[in-house]
């Protein structure tokens, strides 16, 4: 006998009344559809941002990617290349994630001031990637902030940074380079 699961994300920013509407409407309605389509009721599990439990993280093997609103996730564009459609994010990302395949980023401020020491950051621009690896983040974190970096390359380049050590066209995309903030709690 085959089980499915459907589970419902809550993000941050989901009020009371959306999460309401989502859980008991049109979560209902796509348990009908699942059951429908397989013969089995599906398991519903809700999802809170921040709380994803690893087996729903690994369902998207590293490329789980959280806009900070709905306004910002409009700024997604559509190109085509060959058979494959590729989406091209815009703005900065922090890499969270204990391995690869329960990595996600979540959208921050495009700003000089979201960027901290102990993490690394996805910066999309039209001709690349950057890959900012702040300088007390370690081999592991580098490795999958790799790995999310090419799950959301498309066709970009990736340019991989080290703190400190960052181009001309990274801080024309970001924003002022002032404003940079090393945190005062650092890694020994």
């Amino acid at each position: 006998l085959d089980r499915h699961m459907s589970y419902l994300w809550q993000g941050w920013v989901c009020s009371r009344v959306e999460s309401l509407v989502w859980q008991y409407d049109i979560s209902a309605l796509m348990a009908k559809q699942i059951e429908k389509q397989t013969g089995s009721k599906p398991f519903q599990v809700s999802v809170q941002q921040g709380k994803e439990p690893s087996h729903f993280l690994e369902l998207f093997s590293g490329a789980m990617i959280v806009h900070k609103t709905f306004a910002k996730a409009k700024n997604i564009h559509e190109s085509k290349d060959d058979e494959h459609l590729m989406l091209v994010y815009d703005g900065l990302y922090a890499i969270a994630g204990t391995c690869a395949s329960r990595a996600y980023c979540i959208q921050v401020e495009t700003s000089a001031l979201s960027l901290n020491s102990n993490t690394c950051f996805l910066l999309f621009s039209s001709q690349a990637l950057f890959l900012w690896f702040g300088h007390w983040t370690d081999l592991q974190e580098r490795e999958i902030a790799r790995h999310v970096a090419e799950c959301h390359r498309g066709d970009a380049e990736i340019l991989v940074i080290h703190e400190r050590q960052e181009p001309r066209e990274f801080w024309e995309r970001l924003g002022k380079e002032s404003g940079h903030m090393c945190p005062s709690f650092v890694k020994e």
